[in-house]
């Protein structure tokens, strides 16, 4: 009996978190299951052509004729597959992604969740020692929205409302602090 209350439950559960994610449906299910990326570092002939969701920040933005690069320091992802914190990063990965992006779009440290397919490795110098970035052939790319200081993204309240529950509902907040 416990077993197929797991199972509905499981059912139930799984479109909802494919649903939260920002990378599309198709994307994510070929993409499958989520991997460590310092497992992926390691050894990254095992993953050579398979289609993983990684997230960042982007360090470097490189427009070439036909391409742009993008060099992006790891984050893990969320449920939501949206980068958390900089300081849980194992690596650096490029993104070869066809096209122009706009530097000035794609700024650096600026979050970036990218889907792509694992090529060989690429090293890299970053200051006087080599280092071994993950490369992906981009097949999605979000940019994610620069959060705005003092209130979430959803705007509804500050981080503060249960401190100062009156004065800081999203309308007051905004209008004060950007000085309307």
């Amino acid at each position: 009996m416990k077993s197929h209350v797991k199972l509905i439950f499981t059912l139930m559960v799984l479109p909802f978190l494919y649903s939260c994610s920002v990378i599309s449906t198709e994307v994510k299910t070929a993409a499958g299951p989520d991997v460590d990326f310092g497992h992926m570092m390691e050894f990254t002939d095992g993953y050579l052509g398979q289609t993983v969701i990684l997230g960042g920040y982007i360090i470097d933005t490189e427009n070439r004729e036909t391409i742009t690069l993008l060099t992006v320091l790891h984050s893990p992802l969320d449920m939501t597959d949206s980068p958390v914190a900089k300081d849980k990063s194992q690596g650096r990965f490029i993104v070869v992604a066809e096209g122009f992006l706009d530097p000035a779009l794609y700024a650096k440290d600026r979050r970036v969740t990218v889907a792509g397919g694992v090529e060989r490795p690429e090293f890299r110098m970053v200051g006087t020692k080599k280092v071994k970035y993950l490369k992906l052939r981009s097949r999605e790319i979000y940019l994610h929205t620069e959060r705005v200081p003092g209130y979430y993204d959803h705007g509804y309240y500050d981080h503060d409302f249960f401190i100062h529950p009156y004065h800081r509902h999203s309308l007051y907040y905004r209008w004060h602090y950007y000085g309307h």
